[in-house]
């Protein structure tokens, strides 16, 4: 991975590692987003309206590290046809899940890439 965090960061996020739940959590959120985890049936009728996902009429850029072990490349491959105001995908080698973290000079590129061309 290609973030790297100081002890300042560090101590700022490690409280949360105290949570009894952190880890069953985390690991359900990823596992249910995958498919691998049932749903809450309190929230069947909104998964329901999602699962067609309706179209974004708005110009969209997804920015996604080619490290990323949380958001897989290949789930988010393949969307084009839900954005109809146009799409556009960067894909940064060498950063992982937080890429406006780990390459914050490379989505500040971006953004003034589209705000220009537009």
């Amino acid at each position: 991975m290609g973030w790297r965090f100081d002890d300042e960061e560090f101590e700022a996020i490690a409280r949360s590692f105290e949570n009894t739940d952190l880890v069953e959590v985390s690991i359900h959120s990823y596992r249910h987003r995958w498919g691998d985890a049932p749903s809450d049936p309190a929230y069947d009728a909104l998964e329901a309206r999602l699962a067609d996902p309706p179209h974004v009429a708005v110009l969209t850029t997804l920015l996604h590290g080619a490290d990323d072990c949380a958001t897989l490349l290949e789930i988010s491959g393949g969307k084009e046809s839900y954005f109809t105001a146009g799409y556009t995908c960067h894909v940064f080698s060498g950063v992982g899940h937080c890429v406006q973290r780990e390459r914050p000079e490379a989505v500040v590129d971006v953004v003034l890439e589209r705000a220009t061309a537009g």
